[in-house]
């Protein structure tokens, strides 16, 4: 609509000429129009100069008008944005999903790697990528990995498991990190015909892990303090007094057997050779 400030007789102005005096510039007006409508108008005054007259442009609109705009802008957001919010996360899904699935395919190479195969390796794929890059690191890591079938097959020693099938809820590092010194320990002291055993059984509240070897056991004196940290044997394992000792090994045994509240012992057997026992508290995996 427009106006100037002053309209014929028959027809009032839609702001008096007070207002628009008072206004330096354009400003807005909140007023009812009676013969443009009921509700409100929201009114937009806008100083003019023409041929030295000073005039008035009024343009607005019902604020009827503008809710309803709103209310259909409302409507179309409520339909519409979740719709596109699906769609959007569906893409993303699809996205991500696809992005990640080399990723899946390298992690269940991995977990297929086991002792059985330790030359096994991951695929590293020809692309040239960080997918790559962590393939080819993955590897390095394998091949830099102790493997104690072949160290033992190259010392004449026999490594054997007597293990109870079954799942329990332990710390998987931890529980290896304390395995993998058990094993290092008996490797050291083993020779050519030595045999070393692995054994596990489940217990009423746990597991028990032993690793005996036949090698020459522990030295009399030490072992009330084999699980000290740095308790050295005086075994000369080399014929040449060039034996490493003991260390931080099974104290690090220690420390992940209490960790799981239960205790490590170490004797020597009636035989020849020694044992180390593992009693580890833990609960049943409910898979």
């Amino acid at each position: 609509m427009v106006a100037s400030s002053q309209l014929g007789d028959s027809e009032a102005p839609l702001l008096s000429s007070d207002a628009l005096r008072a206004i330096p510039g354009p400003r807005f007006f909140v007023r009812t129009v009676p013969r443009i409508d009921t509700d409100p108008s929201l009114l937009l005054a806008v100083p003019v100069n023409s041929s030295g007259h000073h005039l008035f442009l009024i343009a607005g609109a019902t604020l009827g008008d503008r809710n309803d705009a709103l209310h259909q802008l409302f409507v179309a957001l409520a339909i519409g944005g979740p719709l596109a919010l699906i769609a959007m996360s569906a893409a993303g899904w699809l996205m991500v999903g696809g992005a990640l699935g080399p990723v899946e395919r390298l992690r269940q190479e991995a977990q297929a790697v086991s002792a059985s195969e330790p030359d096994r390796r991951l695929p590293v794929p020809d692309t040239g990528d960080e997918l790559a890059r962590l393939g080819t690191t993955l590897n390095a890591m394998l091949g830099a990995m102790p493997s104690y079938d072949k160290r033992a097959r190259r010392a004449g020693v026999r490594i054997t498991l007597d293990v109870q099938p079954g799942t329990v809820w332990v710390d998987p590092t931890r529980v290896r990190q304390a395995l993998e010194n058990l094993l290092e320990n008996a490797l050291r002291y083993a020779g050519p015909g030595d045999v070393i055993t692995l054994r596990s059984e489940r217990t009423g509240d746990g597991v028990r892990i032993r690793v005996e070897d036949t090698g020459p056991g522990f030295p009399q004196d030490m072992l009330e303090t084999a699980f000290e940290p740095f308790v050295s044997s005086g075994a000369d394992v080399d014929g040449n007094g060039s034996s490493p000792g003991v260390g931080l090994g099974l104290a690090i045994v220690r420390a992940v057997a209490e960790t799981h509240g239960g205790t490590a012992t170490a004797e020597n057997l009636a035989t020849r050779g020694a044992r180390v026992t593992l009693l580890l508290r833990t609960r049943s995996c409910p898979l």
